[in-house]
């Protein structure tokens, strides 16, 4: 549903939270339990912005 908003998409490059998920994906291992741990961050943060 926030996908669909353009002012949303266009805001994307200004989200602290995408930066730092980018960020991170930039220095992680792909280790099974680093990509877990980033996989439920992200989780836990879209479900507050669809909330």
């Amino acid at each position: 549903k926030l996908v669909d908003s353009p002012v949303y998409v266009e805001g994307l490059a200004d989200d602290p939270f995408l930066r730092g998920i980018v960020e991170k994906l930039d220095d992680i291992k792909l280790e099974h339990e680093e990509l877990q741990s980033l996989q439920m961050e992200f989780a836990i943060e879209a479900t507050k912005r669809l909330n």
